[in-house]
């Protein structure tokens, strides 16, 4: 969420507002402490669950009133929770401690589920108003190729049209080297993002996207959520988001100018493997914790920060380990149905846009949209700019691969 952080003090300081402060685990002790005893003359403070529940922050947090509490990216709330990142679900413990006059949750993604999950954690002590728009985004044009060359289609697909774009991975690894690819083989400006990059280069690539210096960024999910870009015309699956939830977010960072753009994944069937390892992981995670405190050979220090976290409630709360696996198990069987959606909506030869707003619970107009998803092809460069030149040879003409993209 740092990047998100940062993104949005920088949009405050460019609207004249100086009193705000992003308060992250970057600042060194003596920069937080200076914060800290500065409260009271900052309207705007963004922090994170992780850093608002250390109880010497919160304890300064409770020491000013606090006019509104406002969570962003609140689906995160249910979507991660117990086995990624936490400190979500105790996001009431702030609302306790704080006691705002007014809490805010916004979220661009929430299914029935979700949003129930936010209403237990943020509002138990009254019911919220909701404010709903249709997550419908009627200038993305939504479309999936499968294929086995997907180096070769991004090529051609960026031989034609410009950007900015993004192309996300799952692959630290695989962004790394399509980044390359794109600088030395195709003369692009492009470059990687992700969670393995010091802070300082993360930093200085999201500003030279942000400012057009960059066209193309590689990037794993590290990169994106909220980060308001206005004019990217094109985001690219190179690998298979984890949910329907998670591709709508990521989908959506094209077009927020209003403007056409386009939402293309690639698959090559056993994509989903990855994702599946993850999901494993988490559980064997959770069952070697089981077996090292069976043992009695427990060691802190080689345990996972996740784990840590398990280990830390268990000492609380001695029912926690048996509480915590039906959790578990439970939130596999979830996302297990979640990436199941996703391929899904892969495989669905009927309208995408379709199944996207059936799955939240909506419903498309029966009336025909010209740009609505591959199910009614279209002539993109009508749409996206295309490129003046071309910079690399092709293996196929540009017109094959289009025909193929978009099933003419």
């Amino acid at each position: 969420l740092l990047s998100l952080m940062y993104d949005q003090v920088t949009h405050i300081h460019r609207r004249g507002e100086r009193a705000v402060v992003a308060l992250t685990s970057e600042l060194d002790g003596q920069e937080r402490q200076m914060i800290l005893h500065q409260l009271s003359d900052y309207r705007y403070i963004f922090i994170s669950p992780e850093m608002i529940l250390q109880p010497y922050i919160l304890e300064a947090l409770s020491s000013i009133p606090i006019n509104l509490l406002a969570v962003d990216e609140a689906h995160c709330i249910s979507q991660w929770g117990i086995d990624f990142r936490p400190e979500y679900q105790q996001l009431n413990e702030v609302v306790q401690a704080l006691n705002p006059k007014v809490i805010l949750a916004l979220t661009a993604t929430a299914t029935k589920e979700v949003k129930d999950d936010i209403e237990r954690v943020l509002f138990s002590r009254q019911e919220p108003i909701r404010i709903e728009t249709s997550v419908n985004r009627e200038n993305i044009y939504y479309a999936t190729l499968e294929t086995t060359e997907k180096e070769h289609v991004i090529q051609q697909f960026l031989t034609q049209y410009q950007g900015p774009g993004i192309i996300y991975f799952t692959s630290k690894k695989l962004a790394n080297r399509m980044a390359l690819f794109l600088k030395n083989e195709c003369h692009l400006a492009a470059a990687a993002y992700h969670a393995d990059m010091d802070v300082q280069e993360r930093r200085s690539i999201q500003q030279q996207f942000l400012h057009d210096q960059l066209e193309i960024l590689c990037a794993t999910t590290a990169f994106g959520m909220g980060v308001n870009k206005p004019n990217i015309r094109f985001v690219i699956h190179y690998q298979l988001s984890s949910s329907i939830e998670a591709f709508m977010q990521e989908s959506g960072r094209a077009g927020r100018d209003g403007h056409p753009a386009l939402s293309l994944v690639l698959y090559t069937p056993g994509d989903e493997i990855i994702h599946q390892m993850f999901l494993e992981d988490t559980l064997d995670s959770f069952r070697e914790l089981q077996r090292l405190i069976k043992q009695k050979h427990l060691k802190e220090e080689v345990l996972t920060p996740l784990q840590v976290y398990w280990y830390k409630h268990l000492q609380n709360d001695s029912s926690y380990l048996k509480n915590m696996q039906s959790i578990l198990e439970k939130n596999y069987s979830i996302k297990k149905h979640q990436l199941q959606m996703m391929i899904q909506y892969i495989m669905y030869d009927g309208c995408k846009r379709a199944f996207l707003l059936r799955y939240f619970q909506e419903n498309i107009s029966s009336e025909e949209i010209a740009f609505c998803c591959d199910k009614t092809p279209i002539i993109l460069e009508d749409y996206i700019s295309k490129r003046s030149t071309k910079k690399f040879s092709q293996k196929e003409t540009w017109e094959e691969i289009i025909e193929k993209l978009f099933r003419f």
